[in-house]
């Protein structure tokens, strides 16, 4: 199996991981690795600053696409400073109940929000 290497300071032509438009980009990236069945290294070399709503965008939209052990198999984080191992735990780790139990939480923010 084919592993791609996909350095994010290059991908998204900066130091700050904080831009929802380029964790879009990094996903659809991403997205077509997995698609053709090859694991993709995220490399954090250079990246100063990680926001949870960029993993979210970036990394979380593919357990809506994949089950979660292919997402867990097939992506990897790569020289990821130890101040961003939480977020990067938290993504991989909480986001996929979210998809597993959308229309539901989705419906239960409905009725707050109609509240």
């Amino acid at each position: 199996m084919n592993d791609v290497y996909i350095n994010l300071r290059e991908t998204i032509n900066s130091n700050y991981c904080v831009d929802s438009a380029d964790g879009e980009k990094v996903y659809l990236l991403l997205k077509q690795v997995l698609s053709d069945g090859k694991n993709a290294q995220l490399s954090f070399e250079g990246i100063e600053l990680v926001i949870a709503a960029f993993l979210n965008v970036a990394v979380g939209q593919l357990f809506k696409d994949f089950e979660s052990n292919y997402v867990h198999t097939h992506l990897s984080a790569q020289d990821l400073h130890s101040d961003y191992q939480t977020l990067w735990h938290k993504t991989m780790h909480h986001t996929p109940h979210y998809y597993a139990h959308r229309d539901d939480i989705d419906k239960c923010i409905s009725n707050i929000i109609e509240e």
